[in-house]
């Protein structure tokens, strides 16, 4: 699960890496784009039912793997916000940490929503 929170993080770079490549200057647009993505990300993942896809091994595969039939679980949100909060941090200040942060506290949020549904009798 901490590869998960390291590649959106690695992603959310690369993302306003092309954005300031392009228009030579740090802007709200490159942010904006770096944010939606990581609010996607968060939002698939944090959706009731979501469950991980094995890749395909082939680009067309007849028969293309099944998800997973294990759901997220509260820890393993916590293991992908930890995760994030961490890139967060290596990203110095700045919009990037900001998104990032909000992010992992979004994956912390929901993990607490999940285990307190749990917990209930």
């Amino acid at each position: 699960m901490q590869a998960i929170g390291g590649g959106v993080a690695q992603r959310a770079e690369t993302v306003q890496d092309a954005a300031y490549a392009t228009t030579g200057q740090e802007d709200a647009r490159g942010i904006i784009v770096v944010s939606g993505y990581v609010n996607r990300v968060v939002d698939e993942f944090c959706a009731t039912g979501f469950r991980l896809k094995p890749p395909r091994l082939l680009p067309k595969d007849p028969h293309p793997p099944q998800p997973f039939d294990v759901e997220l679980s509260a820890a393993d949100l916590v293991t992908i916000g930890l995760s994030l909060d961490r890139h967060a941090r290596l990203a110095g200040e700045g919009p990037l940490r900001e998104t990032l942060d909000a992010g992992a506290a979004k994956f912390m949020s929901e993990a607490a929503a999940r285990a307190a549904h749990r917990s209930r009798p």
